[in-house]
């Protein structure tokens, strides 16, 4: 036996201590080193059941990540055993020394129930945080308060406002789900990227309200992009005396005439000094001194925002709910069945009269009788609850709202799932972020969501129960193409309407002034002129115009009409157009409908 003592044994021992050293060293080298920071809602502040920003700083000073985040919350449903998971997804590539920011919008379940967020390689977590939104949530949309130096905390009626730094406000609309107006003060507007002001413009469009604070706060603010969203045109920029005190003004005259266009608020000479003008179905109002500094000239009151209503445009998650559970697709086989059904009736009434007048065979006769009946019982249960033999039944509904002033249009789309059995689901959206519409009742929960999203599209994944419904919706803003005008200064009135988009559209009704004109479909690039002819009062019943469709399209039309307002304006045109589809399973029945809300271009309409 060899014998290791002394200096061999020793020569040993410090060669296998330096390997597992330089081994240590290697792995410690290699190993990912990587810091996450999380920038949740404004300032931590959000509004529970809405999309929430959030946004994510990854620092890798360690070797190539090739991984994905997790933002996940898992949710309890009270007064039930269970819980549901929503859960998005983002694949990406980080290079060494690189610092990368994400900006995602998550829908918050409630206030209870943490937010998780992880840096994921494989199986091996890189880096994990907590967000806990216990103590930051809000009861009522937010006040946003944008200025250098900061807006002060509250406002001088009392009201709650959140002031924010510019870096921090959301680059695409929807992030500012939870805000009801924003107040901009002493800003650079030209320090806002593109994709933010860009996400401003849709908000205003959505419902969104901007103040802004005029007045010496203007020699900061002024910028291409703020004047073509004033209700007025500035002029110049004067000392005056406003009240007891002197102060910077902002003299201007209104772009245009009422309704688009107001002044709210003027001096004892008539001079203005609030004004307004709507912007979508939003509106922008701007004073021409700083209502902050200068005493007696009033700040808008709290906006207050109809009960369950997301914002004042067309379909509420409530009414959209609503609408997709009470309409129920129809299976085409279900009137084959119900014919069925009166033959066997009709036979069983024979043959039952037979079996009274015959002397011979009655137990022959009998016996049909007995299987007709059973087959009656059979069809009779398949009316009233029909089984489909489509796995999946789904109904999808689009409203779009054309703003041609602003070149621009919302597209809001409501997606009904039903399936017959237990069933799983990979679909895909255009955009970033899909809303799950909660169902109604504290005894149900949402079923567990997975949204990958990528840089165009978004992929959903869940599994559906048998005998399940989910609802979901989808909101876009997109550059519009439709025009309605109408030339007023003659008699008849003079309509031309224009379908720029890329398919055809359905039969149409333009109503103008109460009076209704139906006229036939439009292809892509049409232009149609007409005089309108005196017609039916449409003003109060317009929502039960029928353009021929029957069946269950023609119900679901019915129903959607009656949920959907018509734009603020003195004329409007209706037309049907096809949806995109939600899913093309070949074992699914859908039915897909859109419907354009179009709205009278700016110059055609008089103010009365």
């Amino acid at each position: 036996m060899r014998d290791f003592s002394g200096t061999s044994w020793l020569r040993i021992s410090c060669i296998g201590l330096a390997m597992f050293a330089l081994l240590s060293l290697f792995s410690w080298t290699a190993r990912a080193d990587v810091t996450l920071s999380v920038a949740f809602g404004f300032n931590g502040h959000f509004l529970p059941e809405r999309l929430t920003p959030v946004r994510i700083t990854l620092a890798n000073n360690g070797p190539p990540i090739s991984g994905q985040l997790e933002l996940r919350q898992t949710v309890k449903t009270p007064l039930q055993a269970g819980e549901f998971t929503q859960k998005t997804i983002y694949r990406l590539e980080l290079e060494s020394d690189t610092k990368k920011t994400f900006e995602f919008y998550i829908h918050i379940h409630g206030y209870i129930y943490p937010l998780e967020i992880r840096l994921q390689s494989g199986k091996e977590t890189l880096a994990e945080k907590s967000v806990d939104v216990r103590e930051t949530f809000a009861t009522e949309k937010l006040l946003l308060g944008v200025s250098d130096p900061p807006l002060p905390r509250q406002l001088p009626d009392g009201q709650a406002l959140e002031p924010v730094r510019y870096e921090t406000l959301p680059t695409q609309w929807i992030g500012y789900d939870a805000v009801s107006r924003i107040y901009l003060g002493s800003l650079d507007t030209n320090l806002l990227s593109k994709p933010q002001r860009e996400a401003l413009r849709d908000w205003l469009i959505w419902g969104g309200e901007l103040v802004i604070l005029g007045g010496p706060n203007w020699q900061v603010q002024r910028s291409d992009w703020l004047e073509e969203l004033l209700p007025l045109t500035s002029t110049h920029l004067e000392l005056r005396k406003v009240g007891d005190r002197e102060t910077s003004f902002i003299a201007g005259k209104l772009k245009g005439e009422k309704p688009r266009y107001k002044m709210l608020q003027q001096l004892d000479d008539g001079t203005m000094v609030v004004s307004q003008r709507t912007y979508g179905l939003g509106k922008v109002v701007f004073y021409g001194v700083d209502p902050l500094r200068v005493p007696g000239v009033a700040l808008p009151e709290k906006p207050q925002a109809p009960k369950n209503a997301k914002s004042d445009n067309s379909l509420t998650i409530s009414s959209g709910r609503n609408l997709l559970t009470e309409v129920q697709i129809e299976h085409p086989s279900r009137e084959v069945i119900t014919l069925a059904l009166a033959m066997t009736i009709l036979c069983f009434s024979l043959l039952s009269l037979a079996m009274m007048r015959a002397s011979s065979g009655r137990v022959y006769l009998a016996s049909i009788i007995v299987v007709l009946l059973g087959a009656s019982g059979g069809l009779w249960g398949y009316v009233n609850q029909p089984i489909y033999s489509n796995t999946l039944e789904g109904l999808e509904l689009s409203v779009e709202r054309s703003f041609a002033d602003e070149g621009r249009s919302t597209v809001q789309t409501w997606y009904s799932l039903h399936t017959q059995r237990t069933t799983s689901l990979e679909l895909e959206v255009p955009g970033s972020f899909l809303r799950q519409v909660p169902p109604e009742g504290a005894y149900q929960h949402p079923s567990d969501l997975t949204m990958e999203q990528t840089d165009e599209n978004l992929k959903i994944s869940l599994n559906l129960l048998s005998q399940k419904q989910e609802h979901f919706v989808l909101e876009q803003v997109k550059p519009t193409d439709l025009r309605l005008t109408v030339a007023r200064s003659v008699r008849p009135l003079q309509v031309s309407v224009y379908n720029g988009e890329h398919a055809s559209l359905g039969p149409s009704l333009v109503v103008v002034d109460g009076q209704g004109y139906q006229i036939d479909a439009i292809a892509a690039g049409e232009v149609k002129q007409f005089t309108l002819t005196p017609g039916r009062e449409l003003l109060s019943q317009w929502n039960s115009w029928d353009d021929g469709t029957g069946g269950p399209p023609g119900k679901i039309k019915r129903a959607l009409l009656t949920r959907v307002r018509p734009l603020e304006t003195g004329a409007f045109w209706l037309a049907w157009g096809e949806s995109a589809q939600f899913s093309r399973r070949p074992d699914e029945n859908r039915i897909a409908l859109k419907l354009f809300v179009i709205g009278e271009s700016e110059g055609t309409h008089v103010a009365k």
